[in-house]
């Protein structure tokens, strides 16, 4: 995880995954997910979600941005 001016980034690398990544390293408040790459909306997660559900083949590269 990277954070940069308020917003977070992360890089998961697995060749075929289905399942939750975990979103570590948020502070309090919600965040809109975003795939950045494909330009792919996740919605909106909370530090208290306990990661985001997705499906990728080689990567997924998202930001979380304050809402």
């Amino acid at each position: 995880m990277v954070e940069k001016s308020g917003r977070f980034y992360y890089a998961f690398y697995e060749r075929d995954f289905t399942g939750a990544v975990p979103l570590r390293g948020l502070a309090p408040g919600r965040y809109r997910v975003r795939d950045y790459v494909n330009a792919t909306e996740y919605g909106e997660v909370s530090a208290r979600t306990p990661g985001l559900r997705s499906h990728f083949r080689g990567s997924l590269l998202v930001e979380a941005i304050p809402v």
